[in-house]
């Protein structure tokens, strides 16, 4: 919060209204004062997902331009970043197992209530200065953790907001939770852009871990971290120009002994042998260039042929065995690895996988492996289960442009109760004049601009009915709202009754998966 005239201006709103609102109560409680401004560094949830906590109502809002396909993208894989985000955060695990996430306490995000979102209302591409209560605020493009950061200055204080672009723990240049490639050189371009801001800042504000103080050791701190950023990336690039694979580059990069021993550069959050796999893969995708592994042998087949050379599945239990008394658990997760793939099926291969996963939890510093590796083994225990996703509401799909939601549904078709299926949906908006057709063909979706090729039924409504009651499920079927909402027309035909409708809107839902 920053204390303007006559009121504030909150940068970021934390994750939810349920843990803002207190916040919000308590601040206007001892300062006083309206919201004037809320900007976000960026769209991850923890930093946005409060927002309904303040009154927003007529409040200039501020955000990167790329905000809104920063959400989009998320829409795209839901359920796979929300189960692989469950386990890196350890969402499964009792809460007493979770001791952090890295860079603060747990996050538990799927237990505080549903989440909706206010986007902004004002865009940043590259810089903005604006005066809100009679401060000043520079906002800038800073990519690095995401493609739609902010960094926000406030020169008249000399005080600086960071965002997630630094830590007190070496950064997720890679997110085992699935990312697309992460911006690193721009990442270190914001830093030294940070580095060489004039005055030089006196306090620096992060998103998580304490505030930094000082104009030496704030200057200090970002060259360390850019520093170590670079030398990885540097690293990977000279490897790759060398020839090397990812596995070869692993095991080679180590920061330096300087870097390796800072402070910041702890590797409780991101993993300088997970950076180096994450940089390789953005630049040069899954090949290693070991034409041995262009068509590469799956765990399966491998597993068959190892299980047989060894004597069998008693004699890979007696070495799985052996390499735990020994605490040797990566020859032990490789046994175990086979041995699962083999039977996956199996007690005894479940069972064995869950041991090496808790061994190897207990031995990790790194807060985000620990949680993933003792999920993993809590789910095959059968002693948790994964919380449901949160419903994704139309609220937040609201400022999401319709093109990029409906470019979406091919990927969302049902190949097998589609697979004999030729049908096209058409979509008419009618507020916003846009009309698309989704042309399905035998599995196959494709979104095309207009109503084309007499569509099989075309759906009418607003852009905000087709969002929250056709795209998000807000309005079951069962409700009078929903038909009052949508209209439903098959060309030559005009409009169908309420049983047609039905029976269309049972063989649409048949041909897709639910997200």
């Amino acid at each position: 919060m920053v204390q303007v005239d006559d009121g504030y201006v909150a940068i970021d709103a934390g994750s939810s209204p349920k843990i803002t609102m207190p916040i919000v109560e308590r601040w206007e409680q001892l300062a006083g004062g309206p919201i004037r401004g809320m900007i976000y560094t960026h769209s991850h949830i923890d930093h946005i997902g409060g927002s309904e906590a303040f009154n927003l109502n007529d409040v200039p809002t501020w955000a990167h331009v790329n905000f809104s396909d920063e959400i989009g993208m998320s829409q795209l894989l839901p359920n796979a970043y929300f189960v692989r985000g469950a386990k890196q955060f350890g969402y499964a695990l009792p809460a007493a197992e979770v001791l952090s996430n890295g860079v603060g306490p747990p996050m538990r995000l799927y237990d505080t209530g549903r989440t909706s979102i206010r986007f902004p209302n004002q865009h940043v591409k590259d810089y903005e200065e604006t005066t809100i209560g009679g401060q000043t605020f520079i906002l800038q493009s800073a990519p690095g953790e995401t493609c739609d950061h902010l960094m926000i200055w406030l020169p008249d204080q000399r005080v600086l907001f960071a965002g997630d672009n630094l830590f007190e723990a070496f950064p997720n240049l890679y997110s085992i939770r699935g990312v697309p490639p992460r911006p690193v050189r721009q990442w270190i371009d914001t830093l030294d852009r940070m580095r060489r801001l004039q005055p030089r800042p006196e306090l620096m504000i992060l998103g998580h871990t304490a505030p930094v103080q000082g104009a030496d050791k704030i200057y200090q701190v970002l060259t360390d971290y850019r520093d170590a950023i670079a030398f990885v990336h540097d690293s990977v690039v000279r490897g790759i120009n060398a020839g090397k694979s990812p596995d070869q580059l692993s095991e080679e990069i180590r920061l330096p002994k300087h870097l390796a021993n800072h402070p910041y550069l702890q590797e409780h959050y991101g993993t300088v042998h997970g950076s180096v796999r994450g940089i390789y893969a953005g630049y040069m995708g899954w090949f290693d260039g070991d034409g041995m592994n262009l068509v590469p042998l799956s765990d399966r087949e491998i597993a068959g042929w190892v299980i047989e050379d060894m004597g069998g599945r008693d004699k890979v239990t007696a070495r799985f065995e052996q390499a735990i008394y020994e605490g040797d658990l990566r020859r032990a997760s490789w046994l175990a690895r086979m041995r699962f793939a083999n039977a996956p099926k199996s007690s005894e291969s479940r069972q064995a996988k869950a041991t090496v996963l808790e061994r190897m939890a207990e031995n990790s510093n790194n807060a985000i492996n620990h949680n993933w590796l003792a999920s993993e083994a809590a789910l095959l225990r059968g002693r948790c289960s994964l919380p449901n996703k949160p419903k994704i509401s139309g609220e937040l799909l609201e400022n999401i442009p319709i093109e990029q939601l409906l470019a979406l549904l091919p990927s969302r078709l049902n190949p097998r109760t589609s697979a004999k299926t030729n049908f096209s949906l058409g979509f008419d908006i009618t507020d916003k004049k846009q009309q698309y057709t989704l042309l399905i063909r035998r599995g196959i979706g494709e979104l095309a601009s207009g109503l084309i090729d007499s569509p099989s039924l075309i759906v009418r409504a607003t852009e905000r009915n087709l969002k929250r009651v056709f795209l998000a499920g807000d309005i079951p079927p069962t409700q009078r709202e929903f038909w009052q909402c949508l209209e439903f027309e098959v060309p030559d035909r005009g409009l169908l009754s309420p049983i047609q409708r039905l029976l269309r809107l049972a063989r649409v839902s048949r041909l897709f998966h639910r997200a």
